[in-house]
């Protein structure tokens, strides 16, 4: 996992990359997924997932936010949002143990008045 932040008007953008692994058929590969399929986007393939079994299917996204010294934390669900501005790329498959491994590159806005963000 990665990140960068970068400033956006009075806020800030995060640009974030994690791993993401599935059991082949489970995943935006899709069911038929094959060594082929790497470096290939799971655009499509991911949307048709969503669309079909709604936009938890992938994960649920969450974040926490606040202001250090306060008490003040807003938790919030960021599905919506992610899967919004996310671009997804197959990067490794195991057929033999049925795994897809994905690379997601995830942009999250962060107001400017926040201390710290966590995503989950």
């Amino acid at each position: 996992m990665s990140f960068e932040i970068e400033k956006s008007g009075n806020d800030f953008k995060a640009h974030i990359k994690v791993l993401t692994a599935w059991k082949i058929g489970t995943g935006p590969c899709g069911a038929d997924c094959q060594y082929r399929d790497i470096g290939r986007s799971t655009a499509s393939s991911r949307q048709d997932l969503l669309n079909k079994y709604g936009p938890g299917y992938l994960g649920i996204w969450q974040g926490e936010r606040g202001v250090y010294g306060t008490f003040s934390r807003i938790y919030f669900n960021m599905t919506t949002e992610v899967n919004s501005h996310i671009i997804e790329k197959v990067q490794l498959l195991n057929r033999g143990l049925h795994w897809e491994m994905d690379q997601a590159d995830i942009t999250v806005m962060i107001p400017q008045d926040t201390d710290y963000m966590d995503v989950r």
